[in-house]
Parts: structure tokens; C-alpha cells; sequence
């Protein structure tokens, strides 16, 4: 999904809410709601650490890749300096800026 998820990640806990509180209209799911938001890859060109770190902490370092912002105003010329910055762990910065393109490309 692009940037970061938009608005999706930060209503997670509303939609999971709702899913099993919707009274006469519960839906029926398999599995726990964050198995299905960790379905998707979640590129992270948002223009914000804070909200990528939060990002971070709902789907997993495994789920999230680079993205490109080609026609954005506030394009940046290096956009790994934007996760690099957040001091994450070697092993979740290597998924973020490679290893996540190259499975999920099959490289």
C-alpha cells in the first residue's frame, strides 16, 4: 500500500473493533484481524519517522518496502536516509531497504 498505508494503519484497532462489536452484523473471520493487515507490503516514503516507526510496530519491519515518490513536491534525493535515520536495528534495515524487495521479486 502506498504511503505507509495512508490513513489504513492508524485505524487498525477501529476496523478490528468494529469487526467483532458490530452487533447483529459481525462478520465472520478466520483468522485474528492483524494476520490480514500483514497481507499487504506497505512501502515508506510518508515524509514522516514518527509515523513510520508506528508502522514499524503494527505490521512488521517484514512487510514494509521502499517506495518512490517520483512526482511528489517534496521529493528527496536519497529516500534511504529516511528510514536510516530511525536507528533501527541492522537486521530490520537490511528487510526494509533489500530484503523485502528481493522476496517478494523473487530475486
Amino acid at each position: 500500500l502506498p504511503h505507509g498505508g495512508g490513513a489504513f494503519p492508524f485505524i487498525f484497532a477501529r476496523v478490528e473493533h468494529g469487526l467483532y462489536h458490530m452487533g447483529s452484523v459481525q462478520l465472520k473471520v478466520e483468522r485474528p484481524f492483524r494476520e490480514y493487515v500483514r497481507r499487504f507490503h506497505y512501502d515508506y516514503l510518508n515524509y514522516y519517522p514518527e509515523a513510520l516507526r508506528f508502522l514499524i510496530s503494527e505490521v512488521g519491519p517484514d512487510r514494509i518496502v521502499i517506495g518512490t515518490d517520483l512526482f511528489a513536491a517534496r521529493d528527496i534525493e536519497y529516500p534511504n536516509s529516511y528510514v536510516e535515520q530511525l536507528n533501527l536495528p541492522a537486521k530490520d534495515l537490511e528487510l526494509i531497504l533489500r530484503g523485502n524487495a528481493k522476496r517478494l521479486l523473487r530475486l
